[in-house]
């Protein structure tokens, strides 16, 4: 059996790569890659394959064409105003959106597998590439928005919704502060990561770094900083094997053990961890300012120091988060492990 789709993709804005060319390059970098390694991917089920393909070239050409903008931008070439222009023009057609051609194979066509079940597999192939490109290229890929049609009695299309921001702001960080390290891994490399854990179809963790990656999704889902902030907490917390009680001391110790503090970020990283946890304790425990689901600061400009603590939280979380699963996948670990080691000294 074989369905085709066609993907509706929402990835660039004009906030979303502001500008700078070591990321866009980047991306642009991890693209070409992913017209090879991202362009077909098998699923192994219970009585066969499914295999996925997608043509990925809309999103390359779209990345390399915003980034000629960006450099004709900064050489002075457009005015403000011609920017602006541009952006009202096309953005909503070439740099916001593009429309890639995909394909499910399922084999053989039995009737365990049905033709409805198509698009979860085409959604699951989505998330694979949605973190090998961020974890190549933090910001380099988007879901936000992504659709394609399906024939339901209840909806029409497939909507999913995973923002690249966060990867984006965590490089930002890592730029302006000189650590930790975050950067450009060749695609190749962070797909033989992924890989080698053998994630498939699973959709229930089985070890602390699917664990890790599963919560980092449901972090990137949410549009809520809150809700992110509980699952970042859990993904560092499964990266790091931290225990139940003081729980951001053995974090603290354990990020300076893999991740390599420099005496002039200690007080930075003990700081930031304890404002961590403590805006999920104030959380957990009912201590924090409930804010109208709405939050808009139109309707009440209180919103706006209401818990102004969270993003920072979350920014935070991003960072070590990235931050760490791009070194393990330099380092080519699965997961790390700490211990604690006893000897005696002989008489």
């Amino acid at each position: 059996m074989v369905q085709n789709f066609k993907v509706t993709l929402r990835s660039i804005g004009p906030d979303n790569v502001e500008g700078d060319h070591i990321i866009c390059n980047s991306a642009l970098k991890a693209w070409d890659a992913a017209q090879n390694l991202l362009d077909s991917y098998t699923f192994s089920v219970e009585g066969g394959q499914v295999i996925v393909k997608v043509d990925w070239q809309p999103m390359r050409d779209m990345y390399e064409e915003y980034n000629e903008f960006l450099w004709r931008t900064e050489q002075g070439i457009y005015t403000e105003e011609e920017v602006f222009a541009i952006f009202d023009q096309r953005g909503g057609v070439t740099w916001n959106r593009a429309i890639i051609d995909a394909q499910v194979v399922i084999l053989p066509n039995q009737d365990s597998l049905k033709e409805s079940r198509a698009g979860a597999y085409l959604s699951a192939f989505l998330l694979h590439a949605f973190l090998a490109m961020n974890l190549s290229a933090p910001g380099s890929f988007s879901l936000n928005r992504a659709s394609y049609p399906v024939e339901s009695r209840i909806l029409d299309e497939e909507t999913l919704i995973y923002f690249d921001e966060a990867f984006e702001f965590a490089w930002y960080q890592s730029l302006e502060a000189q650590w930790p390290h975050i950067g450009y891994i060749p695609l190749n490399q962070v797909c033989e990561w992924l890989g080698g854990l053998n994630l498939g179809i699973r959709q229930v963790a089985t070890t602390r770094t699917e664990t890790a990656l599963f919560a980092l999704l449901h972090a990137c889902s949410s549009e809520r900083a809150l809700n992110s902030l509980m699952w970042l907490a859990h993904t560092l917390e499964a990266l790091y094997d931290s225990p139940y009680v003081s729980i951001s001391k053995v974090l603290k110790e354990r990020i300076g053990l893999f991740l390599g503090v420099p005496d002039d970020k200690q007080n930075y990283l003990r700081k930031s961890l304890n404002a961590l946890y403590e805006v999920r304790s104030a959380f957990v425990h009912g201590r924090m300012r409930v804010t109208h689901p709405l939050q808009d600061d139109l309707l009440d400009p209180d919103i706006v120091q209401a818990n102004n603590n969270v993003p920072k939280a979350v920014d935070f979380a991003y960072l070590m988060s990235v931050a760490t699963l791009q070194e393990m996948i330099r380092k080519n670990w699965k997961e790390i492990r700490f211990s604690e080691t006893c000897f005696g000294i002989p008489l």
